[in-house]
């Protein structure tokens, strides 16, 4: 249980770093691109994922102070079905190409707002892909 209560602190503290990233970009940086409404977009999305990040943050912590609670999550975490359902829907490839797409769409900004929505498009054609896929894959196994 040790090292699972590791890998949580881990999370805790990788939240952390991209909750500070994201106040700090909306505090100083994209306000001052308010000519361009694809920086609102970006904004918007920042500050929709600090309160994502802090409830997860919070439910961490949490489990991290009841052993029940920790064993509880450890074992659905590692359930042997849900796992197979992930492999099975290319859970494990939809976050790498994901953080490689929103870069990707970043960098955009500064270029052209085709590309931007080309690959935001993208980004959520691969999330419904991975939805569909985890309940065809659900109701299979």
């Amino acid at each position: 249980m040790e090292q699972f209560r590791k890998t949580l602190e881990k999370r805790n503290n990788r939240n952390y770093a991209v909750i500070i990233f994201a106040v700090a970009a909306n505090i100083f940086y994209f306000p001052r691109m308010s000519e361009n409404p694809v920086y609102h977009f970006v904004t918007g999305m920042l500050a929709g994922l600090i309160p994502v990040l802090i409830v997860m943050t919070l439910k961490n912590r949490r489990v991290m102070k009841d052993d029940a609670r920790l064993r509880e999550m450890h074992i659905k975490e590692n359930d042997e079905r849900l796992l197979m359902i992930k492999q099975k829907a290319g859970s494990a490839f939809l976050p790498i190409s994901a953080i490689g797409l929103g870069a990707a769409a970043t960098v955009s900004l500064y270029f052209d707002q085709t590309i931007f929505f080309t690959l935001l498009g993208a980004m959520i054609f691969m999330a419904l892909v991975k939805i569909i896929l985890r309940l065809y894959y659900t109701r299979k196994l």
